[in-house]
């Protein structure tokens, strides 16, 4: 049941303002609802603390989004709409209309590199990735299992990146255009933190997704004092430390922590951390004050 206490911002199926009921279920710091709506107008209003960001898709029906005065967007099925923690409006569905959605924290996004630059706003995406993250997140939505640490963590883990690829997207990063002198720097950040956690990802794997050579790459990232490797190295490293020092990740292995930040070994992340300052996987997690 969508209420208060999970923070979806509309209210019960009890209440008949809202002519809302929903399947839904939290996984870690993530919530993925399945919402069915009567037709008629309703409200969301979500509070501006935590710093949350929820997508949703239109499943099927069609709504008319009303952020303000004068601010109308329409959605028809399959499309995609998101608005972030503190934003409020209104959906008026003509007929009875369902919606899948997902609401993950905004320091996620942040950390992929995908964190949306308005409060509010329709995303663009293909079908080719919109349709089975909508089924995907439904799936979820509808399962009245009780995940385990580790499968809940799985879970997460896999709504996150859909969220962050679906913003990802919507800003061009799989254009096939070769992109500005000013931004590619930027946008090759953008794309190393999304992929930090696949070992497949490598300054030349970068250069392809960008439509550049490997060589104008190095360039980019030498003119700054950086490299591209050296850089995924560090964006890997900060990601190991984040689950190191996260209790909720405690039941996960150094093994383990180290395959799902994108190194290829243990020893590989002991390195790592060690070149960069830090003490050993074991020592960053015991030693981390106010876990999370």
């Amino acid at each position: 049941m969508l209420n208060d206490n999970n923070r979806l911002g509309v209210l019960p199926r009890a209440d008949p303002t809202w002519g809302m009921t929903a399947e839904v279920l939290r996984v870690g710091t993530s919530t993925a609802f399945y919402a069915m709506v009567r037709a008629g107008t309703i409200r969301f209003e979500v509070p501006s603390s935590p710093s949350d960001v929820t997508v949703f898709f239109v499943d099927r029906g069609k709504a008319t989004v009303e952020m303000g005065p004068g601010e109308r967007i329409e959605l028809n099925e399959r499309a995609v709409f998101f608005y972030r923690s503190g934003v409020g409006g209104t959906a008026s569905c003509p007929v009875e209309s369902a919606f899948i959605g997902i609401r993950v924290p905004e320091d996620v996004l942040a950390e992929m590199g995908a964190q949306p630059g308005t409060d509010y706003g329709s995303l663009n995406t293909s079908e080719f990735l919109s349709k089975p993250a909508a089924n995907f997140l439904k799936t979820i939505a509808w399962n009245d299992s009780s995940p385990t640490a580790l499968s809940g963590y799985f879970v997460e883990r896999m709504v996150q990146e859909i969220v962050g690829s679906l913003f990802l997207s919507h800003v061009g990063l799989d254009n096939e255009s070769v992109p500005s002198q000013t931004h590619l720097y930027q946008r090759a950040i953008s794309i190393m933190t999304a992929k930090r956690d696949d070992p497949r990802c490598n300054p030349g794997t970068v250069a392809r997704d960008l439509n550049v050579s490997i060589r104008k790459l190095q360039r980019e990232f030498t003119v700054r004092n950086d490299s591209p490797a050296g850089r995924i190295r560090n964006l890997r490293v900060e990601l190991a430390v984040q689950l190191l020092q996260n209790s909720a990740y405690d039941a996960l292995s150094v093994d383990q922590i180290a395959k799902h930040s994108g190194f290829a070994s243990a020893r590989q992340l002991r390195t790592s951390l060690a070149a960069a300052g830090h003490l050993a996987p074991r020592n960053v997690r015991e030693n981390s004050y106010g876990r999370l």
